[in-house]
């Protein structure tokens, strides 16, 4: 079995509870305040991470690897981050606003869709019957639980 399946689905948890925690962080403290002093500590946690694998690259995949100096930094390095910030402070209002479920199914059908457009745009893998098939399942669920 590759276990690289459940690295998702654990992610997809992490998401979640992250959202949950900051929208109630923020009925102490507000969202601003809680992003960032978890953002913060984000920082603090990769910079040994940063210095471990420059200095170490040969304990961690070539994934994880520094590949070109910082001078071929190109602006749009920069989009993954802003989406990182757009999902911390979007997460927590939503789920403030619509609840835990609703915000995460439709989360979860809006990624579906983005990454059926992603591998046929820039992948190249296409879609079997099934999964667009599945793809259906996903929305229609998504309605159901937000609609009715």
């Amino acid at each position: 079995m590759n276990f690289a399946v459940f690295i998702p689905f654990i992610l997809g948890m992490i998401g979640i509870l992250q959202g949950a925690f900051y929208r109630r962080i923020s009925e102490n403290i507000g969202l601003t305040h809680a992003v960032a002093i978890g953002n913060t500590f984000a920082f603090v946690l990769t910079i040994p991470i940063v210095f471990t694998i420059y200095k170490y690259p040969h304990m961690v995949p070539d994934f994880f690897q520094f590949k070109t100096p910082m001078g071929q930094f190109k602006w749009w390095y920069l989009i993954p981050g802003f989406f990182g910030v757009l999902i911390v402070f979007g997460l927590p209002m939503a789920i403030a606003r619509i609840g835990a479920v609703r915000s995460t199914v439709l989360i979860i059908v809006a990624q579906v869709i983005t990454s059926v457009v992603w591998d046929l745009a820039f992948e190249n893998i296409s879609l079997s019957a099934s999964k667009w098939i599945g793809l259906a399942l996903a929305v229609a669920s998504a309605l159901l639980m937000t609609v009715f």
